[in-house]
C-alpha cells in the first residue's frame, strides 16, 4: 500500500512539474497583460480544479483591488468589480503579502459576504496568495471551493500555487512595463493624446482593412488647426501656451465618442479619426468640436483673457 501511494504521488509530482514548466514558458512568451493573465488562469484550472478562481490587481488611482479576470461558476459577474484592501480576504493578502488557507469562509472575519449575495454563490473554502514581482505586491489570486474528495485546501496546494505565481508575477509586471513603453511611443508628452505616429499607422491600417473587405463602412478624418495660436505663445509664454494646448486637447477628447481617435498632430494641430462615420455626421462633430474650443474659458483655468478658434478640414474614405 505504501509503495502504491508513493508511485501515485510520484506521478502527481511529475504531472505538476510538467504543468508548471509549461506555464512558465507560456507566460514568458506573452507581452500583453491580458494574455499573461489568461495563461495564469488556464494553468490554475489545470493544477487546482475548483468552483471559481480569480486574479485581482491593485488599482493605483483608488488603492482598491479590481477583479481583472475570473473563471468558474460566477466569473462573468465578478469581472471589473472592486474590493477594499481592508474588508476582504483577497485585500488582506494583497495588503500584507501573506497567503491564507481558509476552511470555513463564513467564520473568517476578513470574509466579505457581499459578493456571495450579489452572485448567489456559496463560498466555503478559500486559498489566496499574493502576486509579487521584485518585492512589489501587484495583487492576489483567490481560489474558491476546491473540488475532489478533499474539499479543503492543503499546504501542498498552497506550495503549488506559489510556485506558479512566483514566475507569474514577473511575467505580468514585464507585460505591463512593455505596454507602458508601447504607449509612450505613441503618446504625445504634453497632451497625453495619441501622437502623429499612432494616427498615421492607425489610419493607414483602417483604410487597408476597408479596401480589402469591400465594406460600405466609411472612416472620417477631422484635421484641426488652431487660429493664431502662436500669438498666445508669444504673449503669455510657452508654459501657458502648453497648458492651453492640454486644456484644448481634453476639450476635444470630451467632445467625441469613445471610439474616436484623438491625437495632437504637431504644434497647434490636432487630428481626429472617426470610425464608421460618414461626411454629414463628421461635419456635425467638427462643428461641435469648433464650438467647444471657442467656448473654452482660459480665465478661470489659466488666469488669462484670451479666446481660441480653430480652422477645420474633413476627409472621408471612401469618398
Amino acid at each position: 500500500m505504501h509503495i502504491k501511494e508513493e508511485v501515485k504521488n510520484n506521478i502527481k509530482y511529475k504531472r505538476h512539474f510538467r504543468i508548471l514548466r509549461d506555464a512558465v514558458h507560456a507566460m514568458n512568451a506573452k507581452l500583453d497583460p491580458k494574455q499573461v493573465m489568461e495563461t495564469i488562469m488556464g494553468y490554475i484550472g489545470k493544477l487546482m480544479p475548483s468552483d471559481g478562481w480569480s486574479i485581482l490587481l491593485k488599482e493605483e488611482t483608488s488603492g482598491q483591488l479590481v477583479f481583472e479576470m475570473a473563471c468558474g461558476l460566477v466569473g462573468s459577474k465578478l469581472t471589473s468589480q472592486k474590493l477594499s484592501l481592508e474588508n476582504s480576504i483577497a485585500g488582506w493578502v494583497a495588503k500584507t503579502g501573506k497567503p491564507v488557507m481558509i476552511k470555513n469562509a463564513k467564520k473568517d472575519r476578513r470574509f466579505n459576504a457581499s459578493f456571495d449575495k450579489c452572485t448567489q454563490f456559496l463560498t466555503r473554502t478559500v486559498l489566496c496568495a499574493p502576486i509579487i514581482s521584485r518585492g512589489k505586491i501587484l495583487g492576489s489570486v483567490e481560489i474558491i471551493n476546491k473540488k475532489g474528495k478533499n474539499k479543503s485546501f492543503t499546504k501542498e496546494d498552497l506550495t503549488l500555487l506559489q510556485s506558479l505565481l512566483e514566475p507569474a508575477g514577473i511575467a505580468l509586471e514585464n507585460a505591463f512595463l512593455f505596454k507602458k513603453v508601447q504607449q509612450l511611443v505613441v503618446t504625445d508628452d504634453l497632451t497625453q493624446l495619441y501622437n502623429y505616429r499612432y494616427i498615421h499607422d492607425y489610419l493607414e491600417a483602417e483604410i487597408k482593412k476597408i479596401s480589402r473587405s469591400n465594406s460600405r463602412k466609411k472612416i472620417s478624418l477631422i484635421f484641426l488647426d488652431l487660429d493664431g495660436f502662436k500669438e498666445v505663445d508669444d504673449h503669455y509664454g510657452h508654459i501657458v501656451g502648453g497648458k492651453a494646448l492640454k486644456i484644448i486637447g481634453t476639450r476635444i477628447k470630451n467632445a467625441v465618442d469613445q471610439d474616436a481617435i484623438v491625437s495632437r498632430y504637431g504644434g497647434d494641430e490636432f487630428a481626429i479619426i472617426l470610425p464608421d462615420t460618414d461626411e454629414p455626421e463628421a461635419v456635425k462633430i467638427a462643428e461641435h468640436i469648433r464650438n467647444e474650443i471657442s467656448e473654452t474659458n482660459f480665465r478661470s483655468s489659466l488666469g488669462v483673457d484670451t479666446k481660441v478658434t480653430a480652422s477645420i478640414g474633413i476627409a472621408v474614405y471612401p469618398e
